[in-house]
This record gives structure tokens, C-alpha cells and sequence, in this order.
């Protein structure tokens, strides 16, 4: 069930999916949008954060830039107190890039499954970019480019540096 396909059955497949594969593969080394906008800002690189739903581009061309919180894209079914750990992770970055995903949920997918506790989900969400957004609108100044936000620490406000245990 897993697994590529042979070889053969791209070769023999109609031009529409060759170019498809094809497109799909260069992509992958190209810069994605929210990779050229943190480097139009910080062409030498730098440490920073990423708030928003899953990105179907990776960092491509961000070599220079240093991923410092591990959860590069958030999801509205994790928990609260794993959606807190990403804000605490947040608020050690010098530069945070908030994608639009990052947003209050209006009304609940219709994919997700019917037995899901919905009503918490989106409160759980809700509360998270929220506080997101305090973090931002109080310690950072950002810019607005295409559908991504570079916020920078304010002046006077040191990233909280991160519990190190000696």
C-alpha cells in the first residue's frame, strides 16, 4: 500500500501527468513565497518562528535562515497544551513568520470527523491564535508580504530566551 509506482507506469502515463510529476518535482527547488518574503527582509538569514496551518511548501532556499521552534506548521486539532508550547517556543524568536492560515476558526471544516469534540477543537484553536496575536500586536513589528506577515521584536524586547537547565 505504500511505495512509488514503477517506473513504467510514469513513462506510460498521458503527457497531462508527466508535466504534472514533472511540475510537482521542480517545486521542490524552488523558493517558496513566504521563503523569498523573509529573505527580501533578511537577505543575510535569521532565526525565526513560523505560526500557521500546515504549509504544502517546504523552506526551500532558506539555508542562510535557522528554523528555532520545530513545529513548523500547526494543526487546530492539537492540544491545548501542546498549541501553548508552540507560543512558548514563539516568543524565543527574533523574527516570526505568521502565515494567514493563522486565524480564527469562523465555522468548522467539513472534513473533519463527525466524532471529533468540534466545540473544543475550535475553542482550543481559537484561544491559541489569539494569544498569537497578543504576542504579536505587543512584541513584534511586522510586515505585510503577499499572503505572509515578517514580524520583527520590537526594539527594547529581547525574544524570552528558553529555560536552559545547567
Amino acid at each position: 500500500l505504500s511505495g512509488t509506482l514503477s517506473p513504467y507506469q510514469y513513462l506510460a502515463a498521458p503527457d497531462t501527468v508527466i508535466q504534472a510529476v514533472i511540475l510537482r518535482t521542480s517545486n521542490l527547488v524552488q523558493a517558496s513565497p513566504e521563503t523569498e518574503a523573509l529573505q527580501s527582509v533578511y537577505p543575510n538569514g535569521t532565526a525565526f518562528a513560523r505560526l500557521g496551518q500546515n504549509s504544502t511548501v517546504i523552506p526551500y532556499g532558506a539555508a542562510k535562515d535557522s528554523l528555532i521552534c520545530p513545529e513548523f506548521g500547526q494543526y487546530p486539532f492539537y492540544s491545548s497544551e501542546r498549541l501553548n508550547s508552540i507560543l512558548e517556543c514563539a516568543k524565543t524568536a527574533p523574527t516570526l513568520v505568521v502565515d494567514d492560515s493563522f486565524t480564527p476558526l469562523d465555522e468548522i471544516p467539513k472534513w473533519w470527523p463527525r466524532d471529533a469534540r468540534k466545540d473544543l477543537i475550535v475553542k482550543n484553536w481559537n484561544s491559541f491564535v489569539i494569544a498569537g496575536e497578543n504576542l504579536i500586536q505587543t512584541q513584534y513589528t511586522c510586515q505585510r508580504l503577499e499572503n505572509v506577515r515578517i514580524c520583527e521584536v520590537l526594539d527594547g524586547n529581547e525574544p524570552i530566551k528558553p529555560f536552559t537547565q545547567l
